[in-house]
This record gives C-alpha cells, sequence and structure tokens, in this order.
C-alpha cells in the first residue's frame, strides 16, 4: 500500500463557507432581540476572530511540522504571523516563534536540523535560520529588500532567494530647493514602463527581481542573474548543487508579452545562463526529481486567451525530450511536487467546487489521493 507524506495548506473548514457564503438571515422561530449577539452567521467584525493555518512543512523525519498561523491584529488592521509546530504522532502543538516579526515561508534544511524562514528585523524583512537543538534562531542576511522563494541547496550549506534590486530613475529633473520647514506635496512619479502597478499592491517598485545566494551560517549575499529581467520563483537546486533553476522571460519586449516564461539554468560557480525550455507560452514551477534524472514543471502553449489552464510537463535533466504528463483533468494544475522515489508526481487541481489532491506516475496513471481541499484567503475562502 501506497503511504503518501504530503502536506497542502490547512484549509478554512466547509461550515465556515457554507456561512460566508449566507446572504441573507431566514426568519427564525425565535427572533433575535435588540442588541443581542446571533452567533449563528458570521459578522464583519469577526474577520478579527478568524485564525488561518498555511504554508505547512513536514520535517524529513516526517514526525513533525512547522506551519504558518495567521491572525489578524485588531489595532493595527494588519495580519500577524507566527510559526508554530505540531508532533503529527500526539497532536501536541507550540509556538517557534515570538509572533512579533511576522515570520513566514519556513523551508527544513535537508537535514532537519535547522529551519530557514523570513521574518522582519524592525526595518526590512531578512532571512533567519533556526537551530532545532540549541532552539535559537538568527539572522543570516542584511539585506536593504525583501527576500523570496527562500531554497536550501542540496549540502545546506547555502540558500539561494530572489530579491528585488533597485534600478536607478532613468529621469531627472532640477526642481527648486525646498525651504527648512516647508511642507510641499510629494515630487511626481515618473513611470516609462508598461506594468506599473497591480491590483490591491499600488505602485510597482522600481527594478528587477533577481537571483541571489548566502552561505547558511550568514555572510554576504552574491548575485547570479542580472539585467533588464525577472527571474522567478520558485527557485529549484540541482541534485548536484551546481546550478539553480528557474522561470524567467528573457526577451528584450518581454513588457508586451506577460504570458511568456521559459525554464533558465544558471551555474552557480560561473553565473553562465542555459536555457531549457523554447516555446510560446509560460513555463515555470520547476522541480528536480529526487534521483537528479528529470524536471517537471508547469505551462502551457498560449492561445492568447485571458484565461488559460496549466498543465504539467515533464523533461530529462539537460532539457531535452520535453513532453506532457497528460492528466486526463479539466482544471489547472498546481502546486507539483516529486514523490521520494522519483516515480511519480503530486499536483493539485481544481473539480467541481474543491481543490483535489492527485498523484500521478510516468505512465500516466492518476490516482486521487484527498478532495477535502480549499483555499487561506479570508477574502475567498472558496477554491484558491
Amino acid at each position: 500500500m501506497k503511504t503518501h507524506a504530503f502536506f497542502l495548506p490547512l484549509i478554512i473548514s466547509s461550515s465556515l463557507v457554507t456561512a460566508l457564503a449566507q446572504p441573507t438571515m431566514e426568519p427564525s422561530a425565535d427572533p433575535v432581540e435588540h442588541n443581542e449577539v446571533d452567533d449563528r452567521f458570521f459578522t464583519a467584525q469577526d474577520v478579527f476572530q478568524l485564525e488561518l493555518a498555511a504554508e505547512p512543512q513536514v520535517h524529513p523525519s516526517g514526525d513533525t511540522l512547522v506551519y504558518v498561523r495567521n491572525s489578524v491584529d485588531i489595532m493595527t488592521d494588519g495580519r500577524k504571523r507566527n510559526l508554530w509546530m505540531i508532533d503529527i504522532d500526539s497532536g501536541a502543538h507550540w509556538p517557534l516563534t515570538d509572533g512579533l516579526s511576522n515570520a513566514s515561508s519556513p523551508k527544513w534544511s535537508p537535514d532537519g536540523k535547522r529551519l530557514a524562514y523570513s521574518a522582519s528585523d524592525g526595518k526590512k524583512s531578512q532571512i533567519f535560520v533556526h537551530w532545532m537543538e540549541g532552539g535559537h534562531s538568527t539572522p543570516v542576511t542584511n539585506l536593504t529588500e525583501g527576500p523570496g522563494s527562500v531554497t536550501w541547496s542540496p549540502d545546506g550549506e547555502t540558500l539561494a532567494f530572489t530579491m528585488n534590486v533597485p534600478e536607478k530613475d532613468s529621469y531627472s529633473v532640477d526642481l527648486p530647493a525646498k525651504p527648512d520647514g516647508a511642507q510641499w506635496a510629494e515630487s511626481a512619479k515618473y513611470i516609462d514602463k508598461l506594468i506599473y502597478r497591480r491590483d490591491g499592491g499600488g505602485y510597482i517598485e522600481g527594478g528587477y527581481q533577481q537571483i541571489f545566494t548566502v552561505p547558511s551560517g550568514g555572510g554576504s549575499p552574491r548575485q547570479l542573474t542580472s539585467g533588464a529581467y525577472n527571474a522567478n520563483g520558485p527557485l529549484a537546486w540541482s541534485n548536484d548543487g551546481a546550478s539553480i533553476i528557474y522561470s524567467s522571460n528573457r526577451q528584450s519586449d518581454w513588457e508586451y508579452d506577460p504570458a511568456e516564461s521559459e525554464l533558465w539554468e544558471v551555474n552557480v560557480a560561473t553565473r553562465k545562463l542555459t536555457q531549457l525550455t523554447n516555446r510560446n507560452g509560460p513555463d515555470n514551477s520547476p522541480t528536480v526529481s529526487p534521483n537528479g534524472e528529470l524536471i517537471a514543471y508547469l505551462g502551457n502553449d498560449d492561445n492568447l486567451k485571458s484565461y488559460q489552464q496549466s498543465h504539467l510537463y515533464l523533461m530529462d535533466r539537460d532539457g531535452t525530450n520535453r513532453r506532457e504528463l497528460e492528466t486526463g483533468l479539466d482544471g489547472s494544475i498546481g502546486n507539483i511536487q516529486w514523490d521520494s522515489r522519483s516515480e511519480g508526481v503530486y499536483f493539485t487541481c481544481n473539480q467541481r467546487a474543491k481543490v483535489v489532491l492527485f498523484h500521478i506516475d510516468l505512465d500516466g496513471n492518476v490516482e486521487e489521493i484527498t478532495n477535502d481541499l480549499g483555499g487561506t484567503s479570508i477574502g475567498r475562502p472558496y477554491i484558491n
């Protein structure tokens, strides 16, 4: 019998989904008195009482897991994030961080003795490493920009991550001197980018996402990629630790073709780039098989529609023999991860208003693992 040790973000219960979806209160045989609290339905105020579990990461031993416990601070109207641990067998539950620094993105080291995560040092987010035996955490970076896609090297000696590298403003103008104590309006924004703001996110900070590495014990970051292109995570180390595979659109007109991307490989020692895919459409989310022979990734042929479903693909480690691993499912594929024996890939796919976890072997045989998954967004507690 196959054992599946795979965890996805924990789910808001179906009862909560039903309650949030309830548009109106049905008449009751026992009307609620004026000012009396009716706890049968959620109100806007209840959002400050909700807590969500996300980003679970199972320890290499399979005995424990760490996850991000999300809550909302009513005093600041902001999200709070804390790392918690669970003993899988006993259910014992305890906090790993103090909840004051908004920790997120936990990642176990290959040997399970350390845990890397992102948290604020009071100014900018930094990469921290927690030593499980000693029970202490320390920042291993001193960054001016927040890190993303933190990933351990196979030997545990290095951490790779993405970070925005600001670019100098290409436009400047001499403004009149501001007198001491004067209260002037903010300077005008000069924008020469096609994509300059995001819905709900405001103006995009100038610059480009690049890949960096830093010793896992702390040190100065080393930049691997450069140029007027974004290097996008998630990042995948090769099994020998010699290179990192990522997604990027390095065409000169990349701003005008936002759906396009290819998989690239950057040599950690020489910074040499090698293009692994080449087609009209997005290729992203690479993950290398445990035996180092194959790369699974997501993508699709661009059909110029506003919504396009992602498919699952395989290729040999050197980028040859690219082919689709057909699932036979009507839905977009996501959250891919190899099983421990390199015999197949776990993935999720939306089916009948549920997120379903599947496993597919290299011959295309699909097995449903569970259909009790959903989203972890307060605004959208349904499929996410």
